[in-house]
C-alpha cells in the first residue's frame, strides 16, 4: 500500500510542476500572481510530503525536469 501512496505521490507532484507557471512571479496581473504563488505553495508541500516519505531525491529529479531555470545550469 505504501508503495501505490508513493506513486500517486509523485504523480500528483508532476502533476503541479507540469501545470505550474514558472513565471507567475512576473505577472503585472495580481490574479496571476498570486495563482502562480497558490501553486507555487502546493508544489512546496507536496515536496515536503514526497521528502517525508523517503522519496526526496525522485522529487528533486522531477523539480528539476520542469524547473527553467534548472536548465540554465546544467
Amino acid at each position: 500500500m505504501k508503495r501505490n501512496h508513493n506513486i500517486l505521490l509523485l504523480e500528483k507532484l508532476e502533476t503541479l510542476l507540469q501545470g505550474h507557471d514558472w513565471n507567475y512571479m512576473m505577472s503585472d496581473d495580481n490574479r496571476w500572481y498570486e495563482s502562480g504563488k497558490a501553486e507555487s505553495q502546493r508544489i512546496r508541500e507536496c515536496m515536503e510530503e514526497c521528502n517525508n516519505s523517503d522519496l526526496g531525491v525522485m522529487a528533486k529529479m522531477l523539480y528539476d525536469k520542469y524547473d527553467p531555470s534548472a536548465k540554465t545550469h546544467v
